[in-house]
Formats: structure tokens, sequence, C-alpha cells
């Protein structure tokens, strides 16, 4: 499956379809997958984005943890 999505992403980077190359390169199972994927395909700025919201979740996730830890309403 990892394969499929990697080939598939590849005909939409050439195609210049990038927001299809993206739900393919989303889909991958891991970060390293999709980093690997774009850096090879000099896709920076789709890079730039996706690790933006890897960021965006992990502040979340980790905003969400310490008010559970301190027993806060969210």
């Amino acid at each position: 499956m990892e394969e499929f999505l990697e080939n598939s992403a590849r005909k939409c980077y050439k195609a210049k379809d990038n927001a299809s190359l993206m739900k393919f390169v989303r889909a991958l199972y891991s970060k390293e997958s999709k980093h690997k994927l774009l850096k090879s395909l000099d896709c920076n700025e789709e890079l730039l984005v996706l690790e933006e919201e890897w960021g965006k979740n992990y502040n979340e996730a980790s905003e969400r943890d310490t008010l559970h830890e301190i027993d806060l309403p969210e």
C-alpha cells in the first residue's frame, strides 16, 4: 500500500497536481515516509506546510495533556 501511495504521489507531482499529491502524502503511514518523499521531490513548501501542521497538532495535544495533569477543565 505504501508503494502505491508513493507512486501515486509521484504521478501527481509530474502532473503538477499538488492538491492530489498532498492527499497521497498525508495517507502515508509515517512522518518519516512523508518527509522523505517530499524531500526527494524537492517539494519544500509542501513539506513546510506539513511540518507546521505537525507542530500545531503537537502543541494542541501538549496543552490538553497539561490541562488534564493539573485537573482543570478544558
